[in-house]
């Protein structure tokens, strides 16, 4: 199957006798993990929001997400030192899949695009874990940013994807400066970290069998990856901090060129196609 922003065709591992079985069971422990952990952290999240606290959620987070990297067949490989506390992350966005391999490895609140708040699962996953949603049009601009900057005004870890839509895993496209304005606002003298996610396709499935883009539907992409028998690798590299200052287009251009230099030196070689 061929898709639009890709040359590559996608093609999923030759499905196993096995397939569906292990579907179900992976679907279910995704299930137990999140009916358990959700009830903790709505309880932590209201208890803060009492005591005008914030912080205390961020290891549930990255707890949950741990967990989850056994459904989606995935062995995340850390790379740098995350940073603690409050702060924001960006990284390159390649598919619904880079939501679990950030929160198992940091921890902290998603930005992403207002459509997924309606998706089945995943959206419900994503309200679930507090995720803040923004609408990219240019006309709601200015609410998204203050949105943003609400949250990096109260310390959030925040962690958000300048691309504005996933890849297909296979390049880092151009970084939006936009979102870094509420960065800039709320917090110039503090630090963003940019991290670099490469995923390594499972063997006999095509090379971005990882990414989710273009008008691919989610379904069978979801099902895909759960049925992957072997975990396959994926690279995260978190870059040493950059701080904010007041040039957002500045700040911009740094963590991009952090985030392509990590992916290059991780990314599977690539012939043309």
């Amino acid at each position: 199957m061929k898709f639009e922003n890709s040359p590559y065709e996608w093609t999923p591992a030759p499905r196993r006798w096995w397939f569906w079985l292990l579907v179900t069971l992976r679907l279910l422990w995704g299930v137990l993990i999140t009916a358990t952990l959700a009830p903790i952290l709505f309880v932590i999240r209201l208890l803060q929001s009492w005591l005008g606290k914030t912080g205390y959620e961020y290891g549930i987070m990255r707890l949950w997400g741990r967990l989850s990297w056994l459904s989606f067949s995935v062995k995340p490989v850390i790379h740098g030192t995350p940073i603690k506390g409050d702060g924001a992350l960006v990284s390159n966005h390649a598919s619904w899949l880079d939501i679990p391999i950030l929160l198992g490895s940091v921890g902290g609140y998603m930005v992403s695009k207002a459509e997924v708040r309606d998706w089945a699962v995943i959206g419900m996953l994503a309200r679930c874990i507090g995720t803040a949603f923004v609408d990219r049009k240019r006309s709601t601009s200015k609410k998204q940013t203050q949105d943003l900057f609400d949250r990096l005004k109260k310390r959030d870890r925040i962690a958000f994807f300048p691309e504005g839509t996933s890849t297909d895993a296979l390049q880092v496209t151009s970084f939006r400066s936009t979102l870094f304005a509420a960065m800039v606002e709320a917090n110039p003298e503090g630090y963003v970290q940019p991290v670099s996610i490469v995923y390594h396709a499972p063997k006999d499935a095509s090379i971005n069998f990882f990414g989710w883009w273009g008008d691919m539907p989610l379904v069978p992409h979801f099902i895909a990856v759960l049925a992957q028998s072997k975990r396959a690798r994926v690279d995260v590299v978190f870059h040493e901090p950059i701080k904010i200052g007041t040039d957002r287009k500045a700040l911009c251009a740094a963590c991009q060129s952090a985030v392509e230099a990590g992916f290059t030196k991780f990314a599977d070689k690539i012939e043309a196609p």
